[in-house]
This record gives C-alpha cells, sequence and structure tokens, in this order.
C-alpha cells in the first residue's frame, strides 16, 4: 500500500457513518432528557452521560479525520489530485492541519506520551537499571553487525526521549559513505515497542551523505559560544533535522502501524514535511536482539513533488528513480527532486 497507512484504511465509510449516527444519536437523547421537564434526576443524569458520549465521539472522529489528512490520505484518494487545492480544500487542510498539530503527541495534548511515560517508568523499576543496560549492550552489538562500529559520539537530548524529549542519536559511519542516524530507544527489554508492522517491532533509521563532524575534543563552551554565533556545520544542521522527524516518528509509531513503502506527512510550525519508509537493506544479516528478531524501519525525507508521485505511480516507481539518481538512502534534500 502506497499512499494509505494500514491503521488510518481500517477506518472505512461505514464506521465514520455510524459513529455520526451515533454521536447524534447519544447527544439528541441528551439534551432532550436535560430540557424535558418533565425528566427524572435519573433521566437528567443519563442526559449528561448520553452528552458526554456524544462530545467524545465527535473528538475522537476529529482526531483521526485530522490524522487521514496528515498522512496524505485524502490526497490518495484524490482529494487534491496534486493540483492547486480550492478554498474549501484549503480551509480543510487547515483545520486538520491544526487539530492534528493540538493533538499529536508530540503537541499540547500529549495524552499519549505521557501514558507511554508511565508505562515505560514502570517497566524500567520491574526491570531495573543493569536489566535496561544488558539490552542496550545487546541491541548495540546487534546493530554493530550490521551497521559496523558505533561512532564514539552520542547525541544525548538534555530531556530523555521517555519523559517526553527528544530521541538519543546513535551515529554509524562506516556503513556506506556518510552517516547512518538510528534509534535505541524504541525497543523494550522484553521485546515490546512500536505497534508491528509488516517488518515486526523496529528501531528507526536515516541517513545524509554528511560525515559525523561531532568530536569530544571540541571544549563546551567553545561549542556553546559556536553555536551562539551561528557557526553550525551543515552535519549539525541535518543532526538536528533528523532527531526531530525520528523523534516524530517514534511517538507516532506506538499509535498506528507504519510499514515499508508508506508515505506520511508531518505538520511542524513552520513547513509540513514529507517521508517514505521502507525496510533498510542489512544484506541479509538479521537483527536479532536477545534471540528475538526486530526490523529497521528507514525514514528519508522527501520532495512535495515526490510525493505527489509516489502517490499516482506507488511508492516504489519512487524509490527506483531515488536509487538511479543515488539519492536513496538519504534524506539530504541539497539535490534537484527526481521528479
Amino acid at each position: 500500500m502506497d499512499l494509505e497507512n494500514k491503521n488510518t484504511k481500517k477506518y472505512s465509510q461505514e464506521e465514520f457513518l455510524s459513529g455520526i449516527l451515533i454521536m447524534v444519536v447519544s447527544l439528541w437523547a441528551g439534551i432532550h432528557w436535560q430540557t424535558d421537564p418533565e425528566a427524572s434526576r435519573f433521566d437528567h443524569y443519563l442526559g449528561i452521560v448520553c452528552i458526554v458520549l456524544g462530545v467524545g465521539i465527535a473528538i475522537v472522529m476529529i482526531r483521526r479525520l485530522s490524522e487521514m489528512y496528515s498522512l496524505g490520505y485524502f490526497r490518495a484518494k484524490g482529494f487534491a489530485k496534486g493540483e492547486e487545492m480550492n478554498m474549501l480544500q484549503k480551509i480543510i487542510s487547515t483545520i486538520t492541519t491544526f487539530i492534528f498539530r493540538v493533538t499529536h503527541p508530540s503537541g499540547l495534548l500529549g495524552i499519549f506520551s505521557r501514558s507511554r511515560t508511565k508505562r515505560v517508568l514502570k517497566k524500567r523499576k520491574r526491570f531495573g537499571d543493569e536489566r535496561w543496560e544488558e539490552h542496550y549492550e545487546a541491541k548495540k552489538t546487534a546493530l554493530e553487525e550490521i551497521l559496523g562500529l558505533m561512532d564514539n559520539v552520542v547525541g544525548h537530548s538534555l530531556i530523555p526521549f521517555v519523559i517526553g524529549g527528544a530521541l538519543d542519536m546513535y551515529y554509524f559511519s562506516s556503513c556506506m559513505p556518510g552517516t547512518v542516524f538510528c534509534s535505541m530507544e524504541l525497543i523494550d527489554p522484553d521485546g515490546e515497542g512500536p505497534m508491528p508492522s509488516s517488518i515486526g517491532v523496529y528501531e528507526l533509521i536515516s541517513c545524509t551523505k554528511h560525515k559525523n563532524t561531532s568530536t569530544t575534543k571540541e571544549p563546551f563552551e567553545e561549542r556553546k559560544k559556536r553555536i551562539e554565533e551561528g557557526r553550525i556545520t551543515t552535519f549539525e544542521k541535518i543532526n538536528h533535522r533528523m532527531c526531530g522527524i525520528m523523534t516524530m516518528v517514534s511517538l507516532y509509531s506506538f499509535e498506528t502501524i507504519l510499514n515499508p513503502g508508506e508515505t506520511c506527512e508531518l505538520p511542524t510550525e513552520d513547513e509540513t514535511i514529507c517521508l517514505i519508509f521502507d525496510e533498510f537493506d542489512s544484506d541479509g544479516v538479521p537483527f536479532k536482539v536477545e534471540g528475538k528478531q526486530h526490523g529497521l524501519l528507514l525514514c528519508i525525507e522527501i520532495f512535495r513533488s515526490e510525493m505527489e508521485y509516489a502517490m499516482k505511480h506507488g511508492s516504489d516507481e519512487l524509490l527506483a528513480k531515488l536509487k538511479k539518481a543515488e539519492a536513496y538512502p538519504y534524506s539530504d534534500l541539497e539535490r534537484e527532486p527526481v521528479v
């Protein structure tokens, strides 16, 4: 499936119509019982329950519609067809994108992020720090069998991912020209993590053509001053961008199924980021951690025109063009679109 996320697709028209019907009936019954002068006290309480139910269903449906827009669902269905949107479509686009930003786990109402934080903290308490460290070492060994030795610098987040911060970024420079970014915080010691996709439970990977210029030799104060003065290296720019992208995808991966070959849009304050997913080519080396088979989901940032091409012709066609142009598997947009 090229453009539609499977978890989104399963919400059919019939299910939405059923949801609308239940919502309308609940609200009507609730308002009726609240305004009926002959209604009993029990009817009034029942009316409140119906109103709360109706409003809850409405919120869930709006949230799902906003997800569908953010994942390119309407475009895949021919809603925009890659053409200039008319005024109605622009209004719908603006409203749904706003709702998605507000209700997204990385947004204002990060309910999911907080619930996952509680779950992971409970697991950490159950397993203990020593068990987590063992699992980390096993995961590192499994990744190094595929990507080569890990670089000796880690991009640690000031706020840990588990309590709402960004992912830590782990770098591999010997696998291919450039640098591979990898997450190591999604799969738990019990083998759970993102919603299993066609490649199972996975960690995320992205790539850049730029070599890792991070070093522990640069004094912290000098680096801080350099960054404040705007003297940021090209690698630092792409590292910062991919950290943000991979963090958003990571949060979303615990809510919905993300499969290789699918695309999605990530709305931010300044732009909408277009991505395509693929299974990372490990040359046949399995990603096994403590005997459990897992996957590596490759995230590639692409141009809007490339996403629209994938929507029309299929993701395989776009990936083939990216490989022919030697733009695959990189997320650098310092190039011309392949379509």
